[in-house]
């Protein structure tokens, strides 16, 4: 009964995706690290999972070591209001 609630349920969500300054350049051997791809990546994740995509943040550029990213902040502003 609870995944016949859960699956019916549709949620709404947003993704961060960040690609680093020091990985811009880089040769890979697949683009599953490129910002493009990981958009790709997500939003199949969430229309087959029935989510609804309602934000985006990209920060292009910068190290996950630094947490000063504008839209990393963007995010959690957003949630902040949210609750």
């Amino acid at each position: 009964m609870y995944n016949n609630l859960v699956s019916s349920t549709s949620y709404k969500v947003g993704i961060y995706i960040r690609l680093s300054q020091e990985d811009s350049d880089k040769k890979y051997e697949s683009d599953n690290e490129s910002v493009v791809n990981q958009r790709n990546i997500l939003t199949s994740y969430l229309k087959a999972n029935n989510y609804i995509l309602t934000e985006e943040y990209i920060d292009d550029g910068y190290s996950g070591t630094n947490f000063y990213r504008f839209k990393f902040h963007k995010l959690i502003e957003y949630f902040k209001r949210k609750n």
